[in-house]
């Protein structure tokens, strides 16, 4: 590399010996490696009725716990998560973005005990069954607390870092107590600006997101006109119960994420949710 390229001023005789100091780069530089730590607890459980007499059920529970100082490559999440200093990483140990602490998820099928042949109605009259007569109930039910978010402070550079700057947390106040501004999720009065030379000692995913309750249910009817030909009918129903599923912001660009930037109009309020109540319904011939 010729360092009279960046000193044009430089005597050409001696290329590399430029009259005037190499211009000093001031930005943060940020690299790739595999320092760092991660581990994961969980309890895991699962409770299965295999298929008999019209009916099978599915139970599994997870209790989880992932904890970690990086919980990606450094490329951005809308959790939030980044250094403080590089030079420390071992600073943000502490819950990962995909730490979800309870997860419980139900899947079932029951064919309904009505119709021709069936232990109610097994002698009802064929144009009957057509509309009472095999009916098949099916779902999934998931129920699952929220993933962790970083706060960051976006009033001011106040320790001049190469990573990220945090907030301080207000002594006596908590993240996951009652907000102190109404329709916030969560207490916003638990941070405050730190002190100039300081990177805020608010740590890595302190925050709990919002959490998700899922029911989804699906209807299934045959019609048979013969051995080899039958019509189906299914309605299906995604979030029947029209449930509000909130997210702190809709899925979208890294770092993208207003609600935990400490001294945005947005910070503590969610923004987005989960799609609403859907219905679709579909028909198939079989021959």
């Amino acid at each position: 590399f010729n360092l009279n390229q960046a000193n044009p001023t430089a005597d050409p005789s001696a290329p590399y010996a430029p009259r005037r100091p190499f211009p000093f780069v001031d930005t943060g530089i940020s690299y790739f490696n595999s320092a760092g730590n991660s581990e994961y607890h969980a309890l895991q459980t699962r409770f299965q009725r295999r298929f008999s007499g019209g009916f099978t059920l599915l139970l599994n529970y997870t209790w989880g716990h992932g904890l970690g100082e990086a919980s990606n490559a450094n490329l951005g999440a809308q959790n939030n998560d980044s250094f403080r200093w590089y030079a420390h990483p071992e600073w943000e140990h502490a819950n990962l973005d995909f730490d979800v602490r309870h997860r419980f998820v139900a899947n079932y099928i029951w064919e309904v005990p009505v119709g021709q042949g069936k232990r109610f109605g097994a002698n009802m009259p064929s144009g009957l069954n057509y509309v009472l007569g095999n009916w098949q109930i099916s779902g999934i039910t998931t129920i699952s607390s929220g993933t962790w978010y970083t706060v960051t402070d976006g009033n001011g550079n106040f320790a001049n870092s190469d990573g990220q700057q945090r907030p301080d947390a207000v002594p006596g106040q908590k993240a996951s107590g009652k907000p102190c501004v109404p329709g916030t999720f969560f207490n916003t009065c638990a941070f405050t600006d730190p002190a100039l030379g300081s990177f805020g000692n608010v740590g890595q995913n302190t925050v709990q997101g919002p959490g998700v309750q899922n029911w989804d249910l699906s209807l299934l009817k045959d019609v048979r006109f013969a051995e080899q030909r039958r019509v189906e009918f299914r309605a299906e129903f995604f979030n029947i119960a029209n449930h509000a599923n909130f997210l702190f912001a809709k899925p979208g660009p890294q770092n993208g994420n207003n609600s935990t930037v400490f001294g945005t109009p947005t910070f503590g309020y969610v923004t987005a949710a989960r799609a609403p109540r859907l219905v679709q319904f579909g028909l198939k011939f079989y021959f």
